[in-house]
């Protein structure tokens, strides 16, 4: 871990490298979404099966978190975040040259375990060449890397579509990764220290710590609303509101440029309000606008698509810094990964294939609203939080 902390802006290069990679990241898996469509025509497959995908990523993912730990102590974090996107990569590209569902779903478990190999690293490095002063803004602009993902993806998709078949979209992104990686290895030196291994001593301290597990629920509720909606989003603007292809994704991709710069606010917040109050306040905002996405109708939906994915990312800045606070700062990166394996598990896989049931069989519209009441619920737990 290096010691000296030099100048916030003497470090933005290197951040923003991180920040490309979690943004490739994000990105990657976000490609399911806005080609769900195309691919549940292609193979024939329901709602509800074409879920599964999430799901499997998810598993993938979980399982790679709890892994983690052992790959960046033997290879540090630098060498996890490169493993990371190479992996992501290459399940892109077997993505691009199957015609076998078997095989997809391979290359999905494989695009999880490259995913998750980056979770506990990514910000344990950033918070390790940033003053702690700092570390709200910077974990800000970290946060504008998935965002960047939420916008991008969708209008990837849709021009890539529009001249060739949606294979080619896995193929061009899984190069991209691959060659990003290559950029990371040869021109950038930091995350050169290793994570810690994980042990039951470590886990069971942040098991006993009831501020991990009330910003846990709150990280699965968010994980749900932006991920597990995200996923799901575009099939029900096509489906239920009646949407063109078209115009469903190009909505979608604008609702995410909001909280691309709103996000860059809430290290300010945190930092003049505390963790307390600003999470309250972001939590509130986060189930009030999932609630509105369930019950809008005709012309206030497009309004709800672009205020539920707003409301709902302003909250992982400021959770992720106060997650940042629980224990010492060598097991940094054990907390992330214990907490993301639940979070990825039920927030980000088994939210679509909840909203895919609920599409199947009731509504898309109900199965946001339950959601979102569900939020209201654990909004109370913010004023046992110690952080």
């Amino acid at each position: 871990m290096e010691k000296n902390e030099p100048r916030y802006r003497d470090q933005l290069g290197p951040v923003l490298m991180v920040v490309l990679i979690v943004f490739l990241n994000l990105f990657s898996r976000s490609l399911f979404s806005p080609l769900l469509v195309e691919i549940e025509e292609t193979f024939q497959i329901s709602h509800s099966e074409a879920s599964r995908f999430f799901l499997l990523i998810s598993i993938g993912y979980a399982g790679s978190l709890l892994l983690s730990g052992y790959v960046s102590a033997a290879i540090q974090h630098r060498g996890a975040i490169i493993l990371s996107i190479t992996v992501i990569g290459a399940g892109q590209i077997i993505i691009a040259l199957t015609s076998s569902l078997l095989l997809i779903y391979i290359s999905l478990l494989i695009i999880g375990v490259g995913a998750g190999l980056y979770a506990p690293s990514g910000v344990p490095v950033i918070t390790s060449i940033v003053e702690k002063k700092n570390w709200g803004r910077a974990i800000s602009l970290h946060e504008m890397g998935p965002n960047l993902g939420f916008v991008t993806a969708p209008l990837w998709a849709t021009l890539i579509t529009f001249f060739l078949p949606w294979r080619a979209v896995f193929l061009l992104t899984g190069s991209i990764c691959i060659a990003v990686g290559f950029l990371y290895m040869r021109f950038f030196e930091i995350g050169r220290f290793p994570g810690e291994t994980p042990t039951f001593t470590i886990i069971g301290t942040v098991f006993r710590n009831p501020s991990f597990w009330i910003l846990l629920s709150f990280f699965l509720f968010a994980a749900g609303g932006a991920q597990g909606v995200y996923s799901l989003l575009p099939t029900y603007l096509i489906t239920e509101v009646g949407m063109n292809k078209v115009r469903a994704n190009n909505l979608v991709s604008l609702s995410r440029i909001p909280p691309v710069f709103l996000v860059m606010t809430v290290g300010l917040l945190y930092e003049k309000f505390g963790p307390v109050r600003t999470i309250f306040s972001l939590m509130l905002l986060a189930a009030s606008s999932m609630v509105f996405l369930g019950i809008a109708r005709d012309g206030a939906v497009p309004l709800a698509v672009f205020l539920q994915p707003t409301c709902t990312a302003m909250f992982f800045p400021a959770g992720l810094a106060a997650l940042s606070s629980i224990g010492p700062e060598s097991s940094r990166n054990i907390i992330l990964a214990t907490l993301l394996a639940f979070v990825t598990l039920l927030g980000m896989g088994l939210a679509p294939l909840f909203f895919g049931y609920m599409g199947d069989y009731y509504s898309f519209s109900l199965g946001f609203l339950l959601f979102g009441l569900s939020g209201f619920l654990i909004i109370p737990l913010v004023m046992k939080l110690r952080v």
